[in-house]
């Protein structure tokens, strides 16, 4: 029965030369003059797969002869240029050669902060044998690198800091996205105060992988946790500090403010299409993420498997409006 499935499903997409219209949409996104122009084409592809996905959904098996068209997507969104849609200048303040002397707290987190982009960007660009300043650079890959950095630094002056790995759902091991969707972070103390320092946040800020119609594709992550960060003055005001200065003091708020946007993205469409919640909120309160961040608790015990990570299945309604709040 499976198989005959599939046999449709194959030729369904053949018929339709529904790779070919993602390639041509790929194309015209490409070679596309403008910025708002490559977005509405982006947009329309979005559709385009979801309306595909819904046809390639076998009851019991998953999605069936998808790959191709989620590849596609995935081109189109490499076609978009690399802006934000947050302000990304980080502040490189003063030369420091030597900071085991420095008394005053701020002063000290500018000069862990600017030592270790000085030498995050030194790696980058001699991986890349380009010169790029830190904005010019994807960050992406690079989370682990530069928390490795900061703990250097700060072993070097007698500072204690943390590296802080986030799996997805707040599980270790996760497999909600397979190999996909850690980040890793530093929690540095000072005078009994914790400061998160986050060097390679701007990878969650890039267009092409944060418009709200990229929810209910499956096999491709939600929009990125930029998005979800600028939907609330709080979380935006949070995400500010972190992409100019590099570190933001830990209180209860900031922490439940800088998780709920991880959070939020770790949820797919099939989420909104079931509870019927746009708000794009969390009900979580910093002790929770506390317990989360200890391995204590996760988001799976609160919310089904399948609103979390890569979506299993089609939506049952392919044009479902996410954009309701």
């Amino acid at each position: 029965m499976i198989a005959k499935q599939m046999m449709e499903i194959d030729k369904l997409i053949q018929e339709n030369n529904y790779r070919n219209e993602m390639i041509k949409l790929r194309m015209a996104i490409i070679n596309a003059t403008s910025f708002d122009a490559k977005i509405k084409l982006l947009k329309e592809a979005y559709a385009k797969a979801k309306e595909i996905a819904s046809l390639c959904y076998i009851e019991g098996y998953g999605i069936y002869g998808f790959q191709n068209i989620r590849d596609h997507i995935l081109e189109c969104e490499k076609a978009i240029p690399k802006e934000y849609i947050l302000e990304n200048k980080p502040k490189f303040i003063g030369v420091y050669n030597n900071i085991s002397d420095i008394k005053d707290e701020e002063e000290l987190l500018n000069a862990i902060v600017f030592q270790a982009r000085r030498k995050l960007l030194n790696e980058i660009n001699m991986v890349l044998y380009r010169k790029l300043s830190l904005e010019q650079c994807d960050l992406s890959n690079y989370c682990l690198n530069a928390s490795k950095i900061v703990k250097e630094i700060c072993a070097q002056n007698n500072i204690s800091c943390e590296i802080v790995k986030l799996e997805p759902g707040y599980i270790f091991r996760s497999n909600l996205y397979g190999n996909f969707g850690n980040h890793v972070f530093n929690i540095v103390t000072l005078n009994y105060k914790r400061f998160i320092i986050d060097l390679t946040y701007s990878q969650f800020f890039t267009p092409g992988k944060n418009l709200i119609e990229r929810l209910g594709i499956p096999e491709i992550p939600s929009p990125n946790v930029g998005l979800f960060m600028t939907m609330s003055e709080n979380r935006k005001k949070v995400a500010n500090k972190i992409l100019s200065d590099g570190y933001i003091l830990i209180t209860d708020e900031v922490l439940k403010y800088y998780l709920d946007g991880f959070t939020i993205f770790y949820r797919n469409g099939l989420y909104y299409e079931e509870t019927n919640d746009f708000s794009f909120t969390t009900k979580y309160s910093s002790d929770d993420y506390k317990n989360f961040l200890k391995g204590k608790d996760n988001q799976t015990n609160y919310e089904d498997t399948s609103w979390l990570g890569y979506q299993k299945r089609s939506l049952k309604n392919p044009k479902l409006n996410f954009e309701r709040r």
